[in-house]
């Protein structure tokens, strides 16, 4: 098996955590012990793990969820990085790409979510503020990247939180024009399309090679709702609309749903509201869907053979989803967890799950 992963050898991942800024080859990485130091980029063990990669080992545990993706059938962050670098270069001076995950605002608190990474996980559940780090200063965002040699950089990846409700990215895409500009770069947000940016960060992208937004959308009107708590689907729907006809030329779009027991059944209705509404740019470029699948308390072992059957015939124009989804073997524990959690979430939030999803209530209202 052929385990190269060019993210190892190409990305820096940087991510703020409880004991400080945490060093990665991806944001899927499970802790590599790296912590930011004077050399981010040439960090000791960020070097171990690139050579043991040249020798094709990957680390069973940090390398944990690409490798469970691909076990289950689907392309995982790894597959798609190395379609992304093609030319899989080593021993690089500085990083290709960066991801930024340093600022964890966000207004949502989406089921499958913590407050780890989410402001109003925090406020629902009354966690003290100072528990989790909200975000890092830009005093500390410019040293960082002043030890970061940029020469090499092609791309970056903002990741939150909700990147949109900051200025975050921007201190960051400011800093990067003055050291190296940014006509060679290509930005990624992850965004959950409940915010519309100025257009001083119109500005920035236009000086960009390209921009794209991937908008985290799981499902339409009320279900949507649901799983991405504290969102108004028509507020969200119309902000996506606005976003392409405004954005500069250079701007493209995705939509990401994040697969879960409770999506599952209805995606192709996801499919076909971006099919009517939200299929192209205004240039015509085709916006296309990426996945991912939820972990926890809302995957796919939740699902009882019967509802997983039922879903798959509804996805039945969509081989790929059917493929992955019945990799996933259904677990009486696992759906013992989701069903405690929609009382819980019901019950905090003074909602009903059996009026927003009809057709699966059978399935997770047993008594416990």
């Amino acid at each position: 098996m052929n385990n190269f992963c060019a993210d190892i050898h190409n990305n820096l991942s940087i991510t703020l955590t409880n004991q400080g800024v945490r060093l990665g080859p991806c944001c899927w990485f499970k802790n590599s012990g790296a912590m930011a130091n004077d050399d981010p980029w040439n960090h000791a063990k960020l070097i171990d793990i690139r050579q043991a990669n040249k020798n094709n080992i990957v680390d069973n545990s940090g390398c944990a969820q690409c490798i469970y993706m691909e076990q289950h059938g689907g392309s995982s962050r790894r597959t798609g990085v190395n379609q992304y670098y093609n030319s899989y270069k080593t021993d690089l001076s500085g990083p290709r790409g960066l991801e930024i995950s340093i600022d964890y605002t966000c207004n949502l608190a989406c089921i499958y979510c913590n407050p780890a990474v989410s402001t109003q996980w925090r406020n629902e559940l009354d966690i003290d503020k100072k528990k989790f780090p909200i975000r890092l200063a830009e005093y500390d965002i410019v040293a960082l990247l002043d030890k970061i040699n940029l020469t090499n950089l092609d791309n970056i990846h903002f990741y939150g939180g909700d990147p949109f409700f900051t200025r975050t990215h921007e201190i960051i895409l400011n800093y990067v024009d003055k050291k190296v500009g940014l006509s060679n770069i290509y930005v990624w947000y992850n965004s959950n399309g409940t915010l519309r940016v100025p257009q001083r960060v119109f500005d920035l992208w236009e000086k960009c090679r390209l921009i794209k937004v991937y908008f985290s959308i799981d499902d339409i009107g009320q279900r949507f709702e649901y799983i991405r708590y504290g969102a108004v689907w028509q507020e969200v729907e119309d902000n996506m609309l606005w976003y392409k006809e405004v954005s500069p030329v250079n701007t493209m779009f995705a939509i990401q749903p994040t697969l879960n027991c409770l999506n599952l059944y209805y995606h192709q209705k996801l499919l076909n509201w971006k099919d009517a509404n939200f299929n192209t740019n205004r240039l015509g470029d085709f916006i296309d869907v990426t996945r991912h699948n939820a972990f926890d308390k809302f995957e796919l072992t939740s699902m009882p053979d019967e509802l997983l059957y039922k879903s798959l015939q509804n996805n039945k124009m969509n081989p790929w989803v059917s493929e992955f989804a019945t990799s996933f073997k259904h677990s009486p524990i696992a759906l013992l967890k989701t069903i405690n959690e929609i009382k819980l979430l019901d019950q905090r939030r003074i909602q009903c799950f059996s009026q927003t999803f009809p057709e699966l209530a059978p399935y997770f209202s047993v008594n416990i």
